[in-house]
């Protein structure tokens, strides 16, 4: 962290940046610092380390010096903002539950931290901000039954959070579900959690189509969000599973950096549990399970299908990474040295690290169909990656469609590719784990996609 003095007059710098603080290493390339922000006097600095294994705050002055930490425990704290009147600080934790957060405050030199705004459906609060008066605070919070809204909370009173905004819809209000939080054992005995959705009206001891979908990162977490993929997977008859395999944040820097050196390792083994689980519950059918992903999410899910070959009837690989050489050579400057890191180093200092993440020396083992979607313009994840793929598939006669769509970076954000890209993916999962008979061709061998004016379609199926 630098600190650059400023002419007041002229807004320019003076002098060289000072050094105010180095935080340690994160062998897995993660952040060690997440943002600062100034006391009202400009005496010290609150930002966010994870020096003690878990992201906590801490002060800084602007003289340098060892932080000063104001939060501990096994929970993670995110966004600290300092009152106006300069004797609180606001922040957002998961303390209580990992996957949901709630508004806490803390005395501006530390001490008891407080909880100030409380809801009966567990959610995720976001962006903090005081009122002048140093009275109230803004927030914006989101559950697995509401989207964003703008709330309002006294912190001199006991009364609940005030909504300002109203954005969720009726249908989406009266249709949509808080997931169940289960946990399970991976193959090395670490505890795993998971949010599984379930259809509504499900008969009494019926085994049901799951679809495993698997959050990007790998530092990504599934919460008690508003998931509107999730709920209508849920809504169309599947059981959803979203898993926190190791390498995602909210539990510690030690279960986020487990996938250090093992990319397409524990990690694997994390998700397949989990699926295996449900079907040992009597929840899932085994002979109807699917996986899917997006960015890390696509990457697991090709993972998935080299080491669990027999596992999934299907499988949905968005804008994922097959090769991680080709992937350091190609991606932005940030992201190829993060994964470096994460890899133990460079493709020629740990030529096996690499070997074993690379599914294109894999191929032959894949028995799932495939549904390989990516972005033309993807600055994170290099097109590449998902074309090699297609072609290694192709050359060993696996079962594989292909769809690409102009001018998107990473992920689908323009609405009709999004939407087209859903209808095709429910298709699919239709045709493999959940036929709508009647409605389809009667070749077991073709796909009845949706047609689509932008999305540029290219698909393969065995002789």
């Amino acid at each position: 962290m630098n600190l650059i003095h400023f002419d007041a007059n002229s807004g320019q710098g003076v002098g060289e940046p000072a050094i105010l603080y180095t935080a340690p290493t994160d062998r897995g390339g993660g952040w060690s610092i997440r943002g600062a922000e100034w006391s009202p006097d400009g005496q010290q600095l609150v930002t966010v380390l994870q020096n003690s294994g878990w992201n906590h705050l801490y002060l800084l002055s602007p003289a340098g010096g060892e932080p000063k930490r104001i939060t501990d425990g096994s929970f993670e704290d995110e966004a600290p903002v300092f009152s106006p009147d300069g004797k609180s600080i606001a922040f957002i934790s998961n303390r209580g539950l990992l996957e949901a957060t709630n508004l806490w405050t803390i005395p501006a030199q530390g001490g008891e931290a407080r909880q100030v705004a409380k809801f009966d459906v567990p959610g995720i609060v976001s962006d903090p901000q005081w009122s002048p008066d140093s009275g109230h605070i803004y927030f914006s919070r989101q559950s697995p039954v509401e989207t964003s809204d703008l709330f309002v909370t006294d912190i001199g009173s006991a009364a609940p959070p005030k909504q300002i905004t109203q954005t969720t819809s009726r249908n989406y209000e009266a249709s949509a579900q808080v997931p169940d939080r289960i946990t399970w054992q991976s193959k090395d005995g670490k505890q795993i959690v998971g949010l599984l959705y379930k259809p509504k009206g499900a008969s009494a001891g019926a085994k049901l189509p799951l679809v495993v979908w698997v959050h990007g990162g790998p530092e990504g977490q599934d919460v008690y969000r508003a998931d509107g993929w999730a709920q209508f997977l849920a809504q169309s008859g599947y059981l959803v599973l979203e898993v926190n395999y190791r390498g995602s944040t909210g539990y510690g820097e030690v279960f986020r950096n487990l996938n250090v050196e093992d990319s397409n390792g524990g990690e694997v083994d994390d998700v397949a549990t989990g699926a295996q689980y449900l079907v040992s519950q009597g929840l899932a059918d085994p002979a109807r399970l699917a996986i899917g992903g997006g960015s890390h999410g696509g990457t697991m899910t090709a993972y998935m299908v080299v080491h669990y070959p027999d596992l999934f009837a299907a499988a949905i690989e968005l804008y994922g990474v097959v090769d991680r050489d080709l992937f350091v050579q190609r991606t932005n400057p940030d992201s190829s040295i993060r994964w470096m890191m994460k890899m133990g180093g460079s493709p020629d200092e740990k030529p096996e690290v690499y070997k074993r993440a690379n599914v294109l020396l894999q191929v032959d083992k894949i028995k799932t169909p495939l549904l390989v979607m990516h972005g033309e313009d993807d600055p994170q994840v290099p097109p590449a990656d998902s074309k090699e793929f297609v072609d290694a598939l192709r050359d060993h006669h696996k079962t594989v469609f292909y769809f690409t769509y102009p001018h998107e970076l990473h992920g689908f954000a323009q609405p009709d590719h999004r939407l087209d890209a859903w209808r095709k993916q429910l298709a699919f999962l239709e045709h493999y784990i959940n036929p709508r008979y009647g409605t389809t061709t009667t070749s077991t061998e073709e796909v009845v996609f949706p047609s689509s004016e932008k999305g540029e379609a290219d698909s393969h199926n065995p002789e």
